[in-house]
């Protein structure tokens, strides 16, 4: 659950921060997903904390939880419209990261394509609704790449 704080980005941090959430809402930019196929998606998460996570999310506000009243039934999670503003922050993140990673590895990153990237690829530069660059992020990659 969120700390709602008088730092702005200790509360930002609350409902984001921590070791999966950021796959998860990563993952749910992409397309609304079952719980197997998150779980599929998070390398390394246990069913109980990917639960505890998503309740967490949806807690805050920022992931749906849809059960569809079928034989057999299944639950499908979404990021909410609350969730969906974050995307240009973490698009502003994976563009960051990226180049970090590319500075570190002298240019090459084919030891951090483990299809996050690819993925984060497809939010960032595929769809740019979620791009806070209007669809042109070279600017601010300039930017990063002379400091690194």
């Amino acid at each position: 659950m969120a700390i709602v704080s008088t730092c702005p980005v200790e509360t930002t941090m609350s409902m984001i921060g921590g070791k999966w959430k950021m796959y998860i809402i990563s993952l749910l930019a992409e397309e609304p997903m079952r719980f197997g196929e998150l779980r599929q998606g998070v390398p390394g998460i246990s069913a109980k904390v990917l639960t505890s996570q998503l309740n967490e999310l949806i807690a805050d506000r920022l992931v749906s939880k849809k059960v569809y009243p079928e034989i057999p039934p299944h639950t499908e999670y979404a990021l909410t419209a609350v969730g969906e503003t974050l995307l240009p922050i973490i698009t502003a993140m994976r563009i960051w990261g990226t180049e970090f990673a590319r500075s570190m590895t002298g240019g090459s990153l084919e030891a951090f394509s483990d299809g996050h990237i690819s993925k984060w690829g497809k939010v960032c530069f595929m769809d740019c609704k979620v791009c806070p660059f209007d669809g042109d992020c070279s600017a601010y990659r300039e930017k990063i790449r002379a400091v690194l």
